[in-house]
């Protein structure tokens, strides 16, 4: 059983997938949770000790492991990894793409594993091929618009690209527009995580906490408010470059037009505009900034406390983000 995985990178939904067959190809392991900017140390060393004949199997996954900066705490690590202990998997999460060097070499080059977003590019060609399977073509504007609005997961894709072909086809029609998704959403009033930022961008407290409950009670598990958490860094991301461009001299417009974001995509469907308005009219760079941080924060306390308390933990995150100026 004994190993020891580094998993880097932004993509949360892989990372978890991984994490979570490692625990099913452990029978009755226990699981153990930490995180780098705690003070881990003592509890993680002393789990991290052989279970004893009697004791089960762990599996430890260390967070945030781009926190970990300081001799004190890597070199304990890095001596650990040359002697891992022979009934525990440890499993080192960041969402970054590199992390302190001497963990970086201490940890064996097939087990460092790097988890990517899917390219916009390949998020376009499923989509097209999913139309195409279904015997319809989608305009380049109204994939850009599924990809702005739909969680970054296959599963998420294929069931609002299923209805759109729906929705569509039961016009007549055989091409999906971009203006079919503005309708189509507008029609069967589905809530998403983009909208929920909307309400939040507004400043708008009853129309956000109404939009949650309706994605808590359409969804919950104990995942979904991690990936609420990190659909709105995303969009409060956009809007912080947005801010960025327009402070630089750029007219909204200009700035809105994608080819200064980091994947080029632009934002085109009037509502997707509105909601970006709103957030740069609403908060200051300063604000947009602590909304990235405070969404960080929340992150780390979902992963913690689980769905037993989740939505509580919601309300308020969404709370303190309309609070921020």
């Amino acid at each position: 059983m004994k190993d020891v995985y580094l998993l880097l990178g932004p993509e949360k939904g892989l990372k978890e997938d991984f994490i979570e067959k490692q625990i099913q190809a452990n029978p009755r392991c226990s699981v153990l949770r930490f995180y780098a900017f705690d003070d881990y140390e003592d509890e993680l060393f002393a789990s991290l000790g052989n279970a004893g004949l009697f004791e089960e199997k762990k599996v430890i996954i260390l967070y945030s492991a781009e926190e970990l900066k300081t001799k004190q705490k890597v070199d304990p690590l890095v001596e650990y990894i040359k002697h891992p202990s022979e009934d525990v998997t440890l499993l080192i999460e960041s969402p970054e793409l590199y992390i302190h060097a001497s963990l970086m070499s201490a940890v064996k080059p097939a087990n460092v594993l790097k988890f990517y977003e899917l390219f916009e590019s390949k998020k376009s060609e499923w989509i097209r091929n999913f139309f195409s399977r279904n015997g319809m073509r989608v305009s380049p504007a109204a994939s850009s618009a599924i990809i702005e609005r739909v969680d970054n997961n296959i599963s998420e894709f294929e069931d609002v690209c299923m209805q759109l072909a729906l929705y569509v086809g039961g016009q007549g029609r055989g091409t999906v527009e971009e203006r079919d998704v503005e309708d189509f959403l507008s029609h069967t009033k589905t809530e998403t995580p983009f909208s929920l930022f909307s309400y939040i961008a507004k400043k708008d407290i009853e129309g956000a906490l109404g939009c949650l409950s309706a994605l808590l009670n359409l969804a919950e598990n104990s995942t979904l408010g991690s990936v609420l958490a990190a659909r709105l860094a995303v969009f409060f991301r956009r809007a912080l470059s947005v801010k960025k461009l327009i402070a630089e001299g750029r007219g909204i417009d200009e700035a809105m037009a994608g080819k200064y974001f980091d994947d080029d995509r632009p934002i085109r469907m009037p509502r997707d505009k509105d909601a970006y308005r709103s957030a740069v009219s609403n908060y200051s760079p300063a604000g947009l900034a602590a909304a990235l941080a405070i969404l960080a924060k929340y992150d780390v306390e979902i992963r913690e406390q689980g769905a037993f308390l989740q939505r509580i933990i919601l309300d308020k995150m969404v709370l303190d983000l309309i609070d921020l100026r």
